[in-house]
């Protein structure tokens, strides 16, 4: 018998939630885009001046969940900013 992890847990939930709606479905508005936007350049910035590495590697998730509109954090946690089409 196998023991499932939260971890498991988890991504098993995420595969569910997955496969009964499109695939990396929009899930932020055009508000949440801007603000990450704007975080992304702040924390690239401080990257650079401070060289720090770590502010970089946040600055690509805001900047690659921003160019996507999907967040997988969002999805983990079942938030969903963008309005539906009625």
């Amino acid at each position: 018998m196998t023991q499932v992890t939260p971890i498991k847990s988890n991504l098993a939930f995420l595969c569910i939630a997955m496969k009964k709606k499109e695939a990396f479905e929009n899930n932020m508005n055009m508000v949440d885009v801007v603000v990450r936007y704007v975080i992304l350049m702040v924390f690239m910035i401080l990257g650079v001046l401070l060289q720090i590495k770590l502010f970089w590697i946040i600055g690509v998730y805001f900047f690659l969940t921003g160019i996507l509109g999907w967040d997988p954090v969002y999805e983990l946690l079942g938030i969903n900013t963008k309005k539906r089409k009625i």
